[in-house]
């Protein structure tokens, strides 16, 4: 498979975008527990200084995400729905990326053992195994983002 072969140029550019993130701890208990939810959105928008009707290549679309995790002393769940808009304001020479969601669910169990915090930790990325293409990506148009997958890991802190 050939590459194509990008040669860049410095312009001057215009960029406007806004990011906000809220989270809450809700205020019911459940069993031992209690759920925290959060969200997030994001945009960019990129043009080119001298020509305002043109994009900048390779611009994020809008993304939102949403998440709601359960805690208890011993571990945590949790379950985020990430969304990613259809970006259609493209570069000369790009074309468009669909929009996709994707569903990871995931738990992590903290461990202490003497002095190292340990977190022992599952995930399971795209559950729904969609398809899925980073606009950002300059092999998006050749290779999406990776289908169902799953994470196991040890992370440790002193």
């Amino acid at each position: 498979m050939l590459l194509p072969i990008y040669e860049y140029q410095a312009v001057n550019a215009f960029f406007a975008g806004a990011e906000t993130e809220y989270h809450q701890r809700l205020p019911w208990k459940v069993g031992p527990g209690f759920f925290e939810v959060d969200g997030k959105i994001d945009f960019v928008r990129g043009l080119i200084f001298t020509d305002t009707t043109t994009s900048l290549p390779r611009i994020t679309p809008i993304r939102e995400t949403l998440g709601i995790t359960y805690r208890v002393p011993w571990a945590l769940a949790e379950a985020e729905l990430q969304r990613s808009e259809k970006q259609l304001m493209t570069a000369p020479g790009e074309l468009p990326t669909d929009a996709y969601t994707l569903l990871n669910v995931g738990i992590e169990v903290p461990l202490e053992i003497s002095v190292v915090n340990l977190r022992l930790l599952a995930r399971l990325n795209n559950v729904f195994d969609a398809e899925a293409r980073n606009h950002v990506s300059v092999l998006k148009d050749r290779a999406p983002l990776p289908g169902r997958n799953f994470i196991v890991g040890l992370q440790g802190q002193l």
